[in-house]
Order: C-alpha cells, then sequence, then structure tokens
C-alpha cells in the first residue's frame, strides 16, 4: 500500500512519483508478476488511458516482469485496451 496524499493534491505528477516506487519496490522484491490498481483510478481523479499511458513510461524497457494485472472497471479496461490496440498499429506503421 503507498499512500497518495490529499485527493485535493493528486495530479499526473504524484501518480509518476507513486508508480515508480510501486515498481521499484517490486524490482526490490524480484517480481515477475504484479497486480495494481493504478492511484487515482478507484476515486476517478485520472484517465484510465492517462494512467495506462503514466505506467507504460515509468516501466520503461529496463524492466521485465512476466504478467501484468491492471485492476481495473469494465469501462477503464476497454479503453486502454483501444488505446493498447492504436499503440501497436501505431508502432507498426512505417517511418
Amino acid at each position: 500500500m503507498f499512500g497518495a496524499g490529499p485527493r485535493a493534491s493528486f495530479d499526473e505528477r504524484v501518480l509518476e512519483t507513486l508508480v515508480e516506487r510501486i515498481l521499484r519496490a517490486a524490482d526490490d522484491l524480484g517480481a515477475r508478476a504484479v497486480v495494481l490498481e493504478l492511484p487515482g483510478r478507484h476515486d476517478g481523479l485520472i484517465s484510465a488511458e492517462r494512467a495506462a499511458d503514466i505506467l507504460l513510461a515509468t516501466v520503461g524497457r529496463e524492466r521485465e516482469y512476466d504478467v501484468w494485472t491492471l485492476v481495473e472497471t469494465a469501462e477503464g479496461r476497454q479503453r486502454v485496451m483501444e488505446l493498447t490496440i492504436e499503440e501497436r498499429k501505431r508502432m507498426r506503421r512505417p517511418m
């Protein structure tokens, strides 16, 4: 459990910091699987798509996990899946 601080001060920067702390803890534990409800999602303080963007940017290429499970609403899951599909299409397009 990681505290996000007061709701009124929650923003993308807070989320980035929390995600980094969570991933560092997973790395320190030698975790190969991660189950995560992204901070701010339960209360709707950040969109599912933006939270997923921040997670992926923070994970970067230097971390490797075998399994990711995001705890998300059905609607949020659908939006993240659409974002993922679009990102894959974008990456496949010739430059």
